[in-house]
């Protein structure tokens, strides 16, 4: 399933139990502080999601979705603990996308 389908598949949904929402439309940002003044929230009210790469000895990498309020930080050292893990670090785009998104076209 490609992301336009996911969007259009939750729009469908919101639609059929008559949710109430709005869009907003903007260009990808990335940084929480800026698309929360766009959306009119606090940052303390945002979620931000941030995909890590957690290496558990030298033959097995792990990927890891984070998501903490928007006014915090990923703690990398409990996310090593919690998942065994010998390393952690932020995933690139490049090793995130073809694994959780194979569909999309780079």
């Amino acid at each position: 399933m490609n992301q336009e389908d996911t969007y259009t598949q939750l729009i469908a949904f919101l639609d059929r139990h008559g949710v109430q929402y709005r869009l907003i439309d903007h260009a990808p940002e990335g940084r929480t502080e800026l698309v929360s003044q766009m959306r009119g929230n606090a940052l303390s009210q945002a979620a931000k999601c941030i995909v890590l790469m957690v290496k558990i000895g030298k033959k097995i990498t792990k990927y890891v979705l984070a998501v903490v309020p928007g006014h915090a930080r990923v703690d990398l050292i409990a996310v090593k603990a919690l998942m065994r893990g010998t390393y952690v670090a932020f995933a690139s785009s490049e090793n995130v996308v073809p694994q959780a998104f194979p569909d999309v076209k780079r």
